[in-house]
């Protein structure tokens, strides 16, 4: 489970970024850099990987963001009891793939995908947006698929735009196309 909001940041009734499978750290460093005025969370399952991203964070000096190993759903449900507004939730990349970037890994679980209906509704619960950014389709029409069940609708992704993430840049230097989206509730 993530650490409490207290232990992380002293005033948290600043906006909160959070990062969902935030690999090495390098999206939510530049959203920190970009949003000096919010709270940014990473979090990743491997803990190998959050050790390297906070040792990026202690090199760029920013204190507004955290790297934390924890579950995503842990994570989402813990973003729905933020004191402050939640602006962003991040599920960049969250599926790998193998040859061909139009299809999953043979044999992956739709169950087993970060972007779930119970993500997808403890986003609904907490408010702010789902950023889903994937290179496979599959995983992205799966997204919105989950998104519209827990009762969140399309909006122009451009206003919850992030800074790319490593495979974001590594996709677009192979020119992989990519499904970008953001869902938030209606109002």
């Amino acid at each position: 489970a993530p650490p409490a909001w207290r232990d992380l940041f002293e005033d948290c009734a600043r906006p909160l970024y959070l990062d969902l499978g935030c690999g090495l750290g390098l999206s939510a460093l530049g959203a920190a850099e970009r949003f000096p005025e919010a709270n940014v969370v990473g979090v990743d399952a491997s803990p190998s990987l959050v050790a390297h991203a906070r040792a990026r964070k202690s090199r760029a000096g920013l204190s507004n963001v955290a790297f934390v190993v924890a579950d995503a759903v842990a994570a989402a449900d813990a973003a729905a009891e933020y004191p402050g507004p939640v602006a962003v939730v991040a599920a960049q990349f969250p599926t790998p793939f193998r040859g061909d970037p139009s299809e999953a890994v043979p044999g992956a679980r739709r169950d087993a995908w970060l972007v779930t209906p119970r993500l997808a509704e403890s986003v609904a619960r907490g408010g702010g947006a789902l950023l889903v950014k994937t290179q496979v389709e599959a995983c992205g029409w799966y997204a919105a698929d989950v998104c519209a069940a827990a009762g969140l609708a399309r909006v122009d992704d451009a206003a919850y735009a992030l800074p790319p993430s490593e495979t974001e840049r590594a996709c677009a230097a192979l020119d992989r196309p990519g499904f970008v989206a953001a869902y938030t509730t209606c109002s």
